[in-house]
């Protein structure tokens, strides 16, 4: 059946009450699940993490818009322009020196005010990211629950404490069964 094209009849058409136009355009009956944005913004880390030639750790991070469309990512990784010989990341101090977190690399490359915006990042911020992060006014983080031992563990509270005296919601939500856990 051909779509009503003209006089503003669409939204009357018998068809309007069932479906939205791109069901009926589409043939589509019902439209597909969609993951919950918070799911969906933690696997888009995820891939963009794919990207970073650490073979230690791959980390991806998403910035959303309050319109929730992306501003920006980034993944861990050397400065554009700088060697990024497989043989330094095995050098532990090089690597260490030389990597961009995905967190920075995000912010650097938006190219807007971050103001009010959500990050999302596969790992906790360090705390050096988190000042970052609270210098460009983003008001929430999402992430991934912290393990309970790790060389990040002092790092990751110190950011913690910055997260909450600045007023930054942290949310974690768990990859196993995407519970969401408010810490602010």
């Amino acid at each position: 059946m051909p779509l009503p094209t003209t006089g503003g009849h669409w939204q009357q058409h018998a068809l309007w009450e069932q479906c939205s136009p791109a069901c009926v355009i589409f043939g589509w009956e019902q439209m597909p699940p969609r993951p919950e944005l918070d799911i969906w913004a933690l696997g888009l880390c995820d891939t963009t993490a794919q990207r970073s030639r650490d073979p230690e750790r791959q980390v991806g991070c998403v910035i959303l818009r309050p319109d929730k469309t992306v501003a920006a990512t980034g993944y861990n990784g050397f400065p554009r322009r700088v060697c990024d010989d497989p043989g330094l990341y095995e050098d532990r101090d090089a690597k260490l020196h030389r990597t961009i977190h995905a967190e920075l690399a995000a912010i650097l490359t938006a190219r807007e005010c971050l103001e009010g915006y959500t990050l999302y990042v596969n790992r906790m911020p360090c705390s050096h990211c988190a000042a970052c992060i609270i210098q460009k006014g983003i008001s929430r983080v999402v992430t991934y629950p912290t393990p309970t031992t790790s060389r990040w563990l002092q790092s990751w509270q110190h950011a913690r404490a910055m997260f909450s005296e600045a007023n930054v919601t942290v949310d974690y939500i768990s990859n196993q069964d995407d519970n969401i856990t408010n810490s602010s």
